[in-house]
């Protein structure tokens, strides 16, 4: 064979492509002191801030925030830990211990949250909600309007509305202190139950007896009065998202108005 057969032979070599799986870009975060540096493909979720902001067209590189260790997207208002939590749910790989505590999965719902990773968001529902419907009624609600969880909302209004005796006062008592016009709606859900003879689910109940109304009626109790607030949630998609470009993304923190409660969550 001669040089020129060589030559010839290589030329009609196939050229090699990328496989469309295995082909995996890396980006880099900055959250607290700490450098994350991750697979940029497991954020390019559809219908999330990140997809938009990945598939925007390619500037210079060394202005784009997360294309190395010295130019980082930096989220703001966002717990490392959390972050970190976020991650591992995420990315679960070999070596990295799996979420288990309740407060890494606050912080895995507040992301998945923020910034519509759907899936997710549930499956840390799922994994929080045995925990959420042991805690106080109070609290339970109040985890259930700060994440837009309707469940979570509505089981703790239905508990309240079915309780023989509540305290406006203290309904408004700190920490988990619901406002003044949830305490109302609680107690005009009651009134609707309370004064008045009826039968459900085989058993009577009504003005004078001490038994704890029926759920089925204060299910409907509750949807009437907090209609709008539930509807609300049901409707959720997402907390305010960050705006993206390519040269910079801001992580927006839950900043809705909370309807119900009158401080921030506190540490558990």
């Amino acid at each position: 064979m001669t040089s020129n057969d060589v030559g010839f032979s290589r030329c009609q070599e196939k050229v090699a492509e990328v496989d469309p799986f295995f082909n995996f870009h890396l980006v880099v975060f900055k959250v607290g002191a700490t450098l994350f540096q991750v697979v940029r493909n497991i954020f390019e979720v559809p219908g999330t801030i990140f997809e938009a902001m990945f598939a925007l067209p390619p500037g210079d590189k060394s202005t784009i925030e997360g294309t190395s260790l010295d130019n980082p997207i930096t989220p703001d208002g966002i717990a490392e830990e959390h972050f970190r939590a976020f991650l591992r749910a995420l990315y679960p790989f070999a070596g990295q211990p799996p979420v288990t505590s309740f407060e890494d999965w606050l912080g895995v719902l507040q992301l998945a949250t923020m910034w519509e990773f759907k899936l997710l968001r549930e499956t840390a529902m799922t994994a929080l909600s045995d925990v959420v419907a042991k805690k106080d009624v109070k609290e339970q609600s109040y985890l259930g309007v700060t994440y837009r969880v309707v469940s979570w909302v509505r089981e703790g209004y239905i508990t309240l509305v079915r309780s023989q005796k509540i305290d406006h006062k203290e309904l408004g008592k700190m920490p988990f202190a619901l406002g003044w016009e949830t305490i109302a709606c609680i107690f005009a859900a009651r009134d609707t139950i309370y004064n008045e003879n009826y039968r459900c689910c085989g058993k009577g109940y009504g003005i004078g007896k001490s038994k704890r109304h029926c759920r089925c009626r204060a299910l409907v109790a509750v949807n009437g009065e907090f209609r709008e607030e539930l509807e609300g949630f049901e409707e959720f998609t997402a907390l305010p998202a960050p705006h993206a470009s390519h040269n910079h993304i801001v992580m927006m923190p839950p900043a809705f108005k909370l309807k119900a409660y009158t401080q921030p969550r506190p540490s558990f």
